[in-house]
């Protein structure tokens, strides 16, 4: 198979050239059109004298039949109010300075609908008519959706933790709160004051077992064990401890 034509044969529009960048031009566009509506990106070609060609793709997501015909005018009234101001100046400083664009903005179709698109573009090969801009336009209301519903489900969450941890840390008893894998998620301080250097202990993320385990390497429970030993001691012979009592008294 030729370098320069497609698997059937037919010989591409354009020549490739190994080790030099091709120039963007509406015929190279246009021979990658199908490749681009495969993943629903949307291709888009606009020359200084005012011509505006659009892909099958971009004329699906805008929701618009394949007779309308597409100015630079009617196509800046697609995009919500004040959305038209952005991309106007980023098309006018393409064309004075030669820069790029990538925007994230909000259209409204015909029918009302609402949806999120990102809209990129650059310079492309210059016409006949002067300078010319070349793009691509994708709909990215799904992802847009699914990104603000994440940020509203964080938002929730962080607040319900920040409740949480003011209530902990109000309440006068020892409480500490694990998760459902015993890692530990919140302690309040009267738990870290509890024993001796208990706060070094409590770290957030580590296991209950982990803790413990530390803990009693330390010795960390030795004092609590020698007070439980000597009450055990004073419970099991209760005939000396009266007697000493009463020796004590005579």
């Amino acid at each position: 198979m030729s370098e320069s034509s497609w698997p059937s044969g037919e010989r591409l529009p354009f020549a490739l050239q190994p080790g030099r960048e091709r120039p963007l031009s509406l015929r190279l566009l246009s021979a990658a059109e199908p490749l681009l509506a495969v993943a629903g990106i949307g291709a888009w070609y606009y020359s200084a004298g005012g011509r505006l060609w659009w892909s099958a793709e971009t004329r699906r997501i805008l929701g618009v039949a394949e007779d309308f015909q597409p100015l630079l005018s009617n196509a800046l009234r697609f995009y919500i109010r004040e959305h038209r101001p952005i991309l106007l100046g980023a098309v006018n400083e393409a064309l004075r300075n030669g820069t790029s664009w990538d925007l994230e903005l909000c259209i409204r179709r015909p029918d009302g609908e609402r949806r999120q698109v990102r809209a990129r573009g650059r310079p492309a090969v210059a016409s006949v008519e002067g300078a010319a801009l070349i793009g691509t336009f994708e709909d990215i209301t799904v992802r847009h959706e699914a990104a603000a519903r994440a940020a509203r489900e964080l938002d929730l969450r962080t607040r319900t933790e920040t409740l949480l941890r003011d209530v902990i840390t109000g309440i006068p008893a020892a409480l500490s709160v694990y998760d459902r894998e015993e890692r530990l998620i919140l302690v309040n301080d009267v738990y870290r004051d509890i024993l001796p250097d208990n706060g070094q202990y409590m770290v957030k993320g580590e296991r209950l077992a982990d803790i413990i385990t530390r803990k009693v390497l330390a010795n960390h429970y030795r004092p609590e064990v020698s007070a439980v030993a000597a009450r055990r001691t004073r419970i099991a012979s209760p005939g000396r401890g009266r007697h000493a009592d009463r020796a004590g008294q005579s």
